[in-house]
């Protein structure tokens, strides 16, 4: 019904903020990072007052990133024990 297609509509917008914190290469990262979140994470960042009907519906996705964030090990390269 109604509540899976927020869900759906959620998780989708989910992968675009997922997308802005690993491929902050692409246009589209670097002009929302531009316009909304310049210095800080997209994790960290509040909603402004002026902000788009896009940049809200991302922004919503925000819970749905923080609840599926996982940190991983792989090959230990990078880590400072």
């Amino acid at each position: 019904g109604i509540q899976t297609l927020h869900v759906f509509k959620l998780v989708m917008l989910g992968k675009q903020g997922w997308r802005f914190m690993t491929n902050q290469d692409t246009t589209f990262s670097k002009v929302f990072k531009t316009k909304y979140f310049s210095s800080e994470k997209f994790l960290d960042v509040q909603l402004g007052q002026n902000s788009s009907f896009v940049w809200c519906n991302i922004h919503a996705s925000q819970v749905v990133v923080r609840q599926n964030l996982r940190w991983r090990v792989g090959n230990g390269k990078s880590i400072n024990v």
